[in-house]
């Protein structure tokens, strides 16, 4: 019996849900779209240097947050080792001033050389760099300051919720122990791959997993039965993608995933 209290989500496509490519306010748009139609949440990617422009992650979940007013933002993930953690910090404790606990912050290495070449970032450290910014950019977060260099005058009012993605060096153990969201791939793993880590969350008394793009390679139907399946197996959230999708595809997946709710 399917898990009712799964929550459905949907990445940010990268065309206007509308039709055609994006354009001037079809991030709003889409968002705008996407909360109306039944969807809790709304996780933005990260890529870079892979051939085409991907709009940037957190400035999209800026225009999706004005565009919306109760689902959850996220990012499913942000790639910390190529980019400042100051920066960082300060983007995202903007976003969090607006919208509160509606941001998921979802963080991680990285998995792919291309975005690392083109910031002229050692791909082979990823993991050692990613500890380090991590803890860096927590301490930014929480006192306003890391290693005697002061962003802010004193702790930050907002508090931001991150989440933590990725398999190896017991992260998701880590991630349950920090009582954090974990974040895994749809894409990337199996649904036997996804029990067994979702397993492992829960003995450490995990609070919130979380599986991102699950794609509709194979049509609507395949992909909201997978839904379903992942909700059945014990994720709090299930994080559908289409990343060039039509609008009636759009609606379909919407009926199919809505329909018995």
């Amino acid at each position: 019996m399917e898990n009712k209290l799964a929550r459905f989500g949907f990445g940010m496509p990268f065309a206007d849900l509308e039709g055609g490519p994006l354009s001037g306010g079809s991030i709003a748009r889409n968002a705008a779209r996407i909360e109306a139609a039944g969807f809790s949440s709304i996780w933005t990617f990260d890529a870079l240097g892979r051939g085409f422009l991907l709009p940037d992650p957190l400035t999209s979940l800026a225009l999706a947050a004005a565009a919306t007013q109760h689902v959850t933002l996220g990012t499913g993930i942000f790639q910390l080792p190529i980019r400042s953690m100051p920066d960082v910090a300060s983007r995202v404790l903007t976003l969090a001033n607006e919208i509160g606990d509606r941001l998921v912050l979802g963080v991680g290495p990285g998995s792919t050389a291309a975005d690392f070449d083109l910031f002229e970032a050692d791909y082979d450290t990823r993991f050692e760099r990613f500890e380090h910014q991590l803890a860096e950019l927590q301490s930014f977060l929480t006192t306003g300051e890391s290693d005697g260099r002061q962003l802010a005058p004193g702790p930050p009012k907002a508090r931001v919720t991150i989440g933590f993605a990725g398999w190896r060096g017991g992260w998701i153990e880590r991630a349950a122990s920090a009582h954090a969201p974990w974040i895994a791939s749809g894409t990337h793993a199996d649904d036997a791959a996804l029990a067994d880590g979702l397993a492992r969350y829960r003995a450490r008394g995990g609070p919130r997993a979380i599986v991102t793009n699950v794609q509709l390679a194979d049509g609507v139907e395949a992909a909201a039965e997978r839904a379903r399946h992942l909700a059945e197996l014990g994720f709090d959230d299930v994080v559908l993608a289409d990343h060039t999708p039509s609008p009636d595809r759009f609606e379909s997946l919407a009926d199919a995933l809505f329909r018995d709710r």
